[in-house]
């Protein structure tokens, strides 16, 4: 499969269109990332939700059975406690991990807007 080829595979198995010069492709990655960043959050919030009702050994059960694989989940639910304690920081990444800072590398502003979920 060539170049065009492989391109063209991806724009139709990810329904997108080819951007308009480097400029539009840097910033679709950039709102790509926010979205995905966004999205751990809220599943990170769901799965706090889920282990805090759940009883003893329901939620890695429960995990396992709809395919989260344990690793992601973790990740998951440190961004959302991560986004609590941040809201509380007088800088955005005053209380961040280091490894969870790296994670989500979105700067103050854009960090303010994730936590503004």
């Amino acid at each position: 499969m060539g170049a065009g080829a492989s391109r063209r595979f991806l724009e139709d198995s990810l329904a997108v269109t080819a951007p308009d010069g480097e400029e539009d492709a840097w910033d679709r990655a950039v709102e790509e990332a926010t979205r995905s960043a966004r999205a751990l959050a809220r599943m990170g919030y769901y799965l706090l939700l889920l282990r805090e009702s759940l009883p003893h050994g329901s939620f890695v059960a429960g995990c396992q059975a709809r395919g989260i694989p344990r690793q992601r989940a973790v990740e998951a639910m440190q961004v959302a406690r991560f986004l609590v304690a941040a809201h509380g920081a007088r800088k955005p990444n005053d209380r961040a991990p280091g490894h969870l800072a790296k994670l989500l590398d979105l700067g103050p502003e854009r960090l303010r807007l994730l936590a503004q979920l």
